[in-house]
């Protein structure tokens, strides 16, 4: 577990200026002690976030269930505003370890995170969100 805050310290020591505009959805303690986490590994994901007025949506949970560490994510966008989110293009994982301990749920959390952002289809989910827009707008008129 020491290892799993100390990441997450680390995550959270950028300033959310710098980093990706993150909403977090979840249950878990976990994930939303997580925010505001720094993606410095995902430059392009971040300027297209900015560039398209967007969030990354986060869903997931760890723990460990009959001593078997388990962890889940399924990632997605948001408009920043919050009002509309889709789930087209959204990139999910789930990950199971043999420890069985929540140090090593932790650290597969944070895999399975990552690991969902990179299996994004951030074009997808860019011009579902999008069409989203529209019709919402088209709705207000």
């Amino acid at each position: 577990m020491k290892n799993f805050l100390a990441m997450l310290c680390l995550l959270g020591a950028v300033s959310q200026a710098q980093a990706c505009s993150v909403r977090v959805i979840t249950s878990s303690p976990q994930v939303k002690s997580m925010a505001p986490i720094n993606f410095s590994k995902h430059n392009l994901l971040c300027e297209r976030l900015r560039k398209e007025n967007a969030a990354l949506l986060i869903s997931g949970d760890a723990g460990v269930l009959d001593g078997i560490s388990i962890a889940w994510a399924v990632v997605g966008i948001v408009d920043k505003d919050g009002a509309i989110f889709t789930s087209s293009g959204s990139g999910s994982n789930t990950r199971i370890g043999a420890q069985g301990s929540m140090d090593e749920a932790g650290n597969l959390l944070v895999q399975v995170i990552n690991e969902s952002i990179r299996g994004m289809d951030l074009e997808l989910a860019v011009t579902s969100l999008n069409r989203s827009r529209g019709q919402v707008k088209a709705v207000k008129k």
